[in-house]
């Protein structure tokens, strides 16, 4: 067996682990470290043998890190070679602790010559610059070719899972190296299909073993389809979809469509790089609403990352009007009332990325409320509130500032849509 941790940085694999567990009245983060300080293998050394320096563990529920982590683990080192890391500390990772410590204990440097079984690989050129620029006019032609992959990859999902309220079966999810589809079922079998945005792979995945990797690189988007199906086929998961690419005005079917082949990988890798910064601050934002909200999940028609909050009262049938979309699915998916916020990277028609927030219904008034912060507006062309990504990425605290806008535009459509908030507070939390 081998367990693998990933970050937006790094992947650590480690065979067959002991995992450290707690005992009724032992902390067991307390019991992790303990276990770390005495072990008798160093902390970490570079694979030349050399002695590493520090190895910091940093949880998403902390939110001080910057980066998005699935359980957490993160090397500071000067270098970006792999190294290896001590089983210990591995272990400590993989309880999946809820603690923070920003330096493990040292080992003397005579020590450096042994390894572990552990390997960490880092990837070059994805430390640092957290909130990277996206000027969408210099990776138009790929975003609009990722676009109709990521349909192709959602379309499978869709064709195989179970109807979910509001279209939430369909989605992707950010991942700590892409997006994925997460489990899709395959009668008494189960699938996923992942994007690796760090090393430009598509990952076909089953419960039987399968492992099937086609490159993320220039292709015609019908060759693309093509060695999809075939590759799903190869391992007995024959899936049939819609060819016709949705909300998109110019729908080639895929099998067709000579016309979307370009993937500029960095560009790509910088998308995804805002994507994970993104979901980790929409991932708090929602936490602070405790009625119904979506997941922080992708939504390949629109080619944004949503989250949406619903008052729990039912909302007028949808106009529709979204091209190449089912009238009954645009009004399910409103079938109530919502104020919703998502991260958009732009389009031929507002080539811009920006942070967007909506109430549907709209109430009253609702494009003259006074929301945060300042760079924030309302777009009469889009009918929604707007944040160039630039603003947050500006910012002193980007966390913070995209926050504030998530909030004061919720609060102007609760307040102007009379939602009932008092039904939502958390009577059973501890005062703080």
């Amino acid at each position: 067996m081998i367990v693998t941790i990933s970050s937006s940085d790094y992947s650590v694999s480690h065979r067959q682990p002991q995992i450290l567990r707690g005992r009724p009245g032992v902390n067991a983060c307390d019991e992790s470290i303990a276990a770390v300080q005495n072990s008798t293998t160093p902390t970490a050394a570079l694979a030349q043998q050399q002695p590493f320096g520090s190895l910091s563990l940093d949880w998403l529920l902390s939110g001080t890190s910057g980066q998005y982590f699935k359980l957490g683990v993160a090397v500071l080192s000067s270098s970006k070679r792999a190294v290896y890391v001590s089983q210990t500390a591995f272990l400590l990772a993989a309880t999946g602790l809820i603690c923070s410590h920003s330096r493990l204990p040292g080992r003397s440097s005579d020590q450096g010559n042994q390894r572990s079984d552990v390997s960490v690989n880092a990837t070059p050129g994805t430390v640092g610059s957290h909130w990277p620029s996206l000027p969408f006019d210099e990776w138009r032609e790929t975003a609009n070719t990722l676009h109709m992959w990521t349909q192709i990859i959602g379309k499978i999902r869709l064709a195989q899972s179970p109807w979910v309220n509001h279209s939430w079966h369909v989605t992707l999810y950010v991942t700590p190296r892409g997006m994925t589809t997460g489990s899709i079922p395959y009668g008494e079998r189960t699938f996923s299909i992942d994007f690796d945005f760090i090393d430009h792979q598509l990952i076909i995945r089953s419960t039987d073993g399968d492992v099937v990797t086609l490159p993320l690189e220039a292709q015609h988007t019908a060759d693309f389809y093509n060695a999809v199906m075939q590759s799903l086929d190869g391992v007995g998961l024959s899936v049939t979809i819609n060819v016709t690419p949705n909300e998109v005005e110019s729908a080639i079917p895929f099998p067709e469509d000579r016309v979307h082949s370009s993937y500029d990988a960095d560009a790509v890798n910088r998308y995804w790089r805002v994507l994970y910064q993104v979901a980790r601050v929409f991932g708090e934002f929602r936490s602070r609403f405790s009625g119904k909200s979506s997941p922080v999940h992708f939504f390949w028609g629109s080619f944004d990352l949503a989250v949406t909050r619903f008052s729990g009262r039912k909302a007028p049938d949808h106009p529709g009007g979204l091209p190449n979309m089912p009238l009954w699915v645009a009004q399910e998916a409103y079938s109530h009332e919502v104020s919703s916020a998502g991260f958009w990277p732009g389009g031929d028609a507002f080539p811009e990325p920006i942070f967007y927030s909506y109430a549907y219904p709209t109430p009253d008034k609702f494009g003259e409320a006074k929301v945060l912060p300042e760079a924030a507006y309302w777009s009469r062309e889009l009918g929604e509130f707007v944040l160039p990504l630039n603003a947050v990425r500006g910012a002193e605290v980007p966390e913070d500032t995209l926050l504030e806008f998530l909030q004061s535009t919720f609060d102007a459509a609760a307040e102007l849509g009379a939602w009932d908030l008092s039904i939502y507070h958390r009577r059973h939390f501890p005062a703080d």
